[in-house]
């Protein structure tokens, strides 16, 4: 048994994991920012993504449950992204969405 490759390997699973739940988080954020902000625009797709990204959410953290709390670690920085998103994809200012979590 290799231990020290074993060890490695175990946080590359976390760190993978990690990248998910942040990536899915950012991609959450911004479609709810899309969908309370352009009400006009709201399509089945963005519906259909928003409980997507729930559910990758929660089976990640349901396979790993030691990353429960790691959604809460990096929601400031998540949302910060998702208006980034959320400005380029739409097509208003920055200062049309919350400067702090709704």
């Amino acid at each position: 048994l290799d231990r020290e490759n074993l060890a490695e390997e175990i946080e590359s699973l976390g760190r993978r994991d990690k990248r998910e739940i942040r990536s899915r988080m950012e991609v959450l954020l911004a479609h709810l920012l899309k969908w309370e902000f352009q009400p006009g625009h709201r399509s089945h797709s963005w519906q259909s993504s928003i409980s997507e990204q729930r559910i990758w959410i929660g089976n990640i953290i349901k396979d790993s449950p030691s990353l429960r709390r790691y959604p809460a670690q990096i929601f400031d920085h998540a949302y910060e992204h998702a208006v980034l998103v959320a400005v380029r994809e739409t097509g208003l200012g920055k200062s049309h969405f919350p400067g702090e979590p709704p």
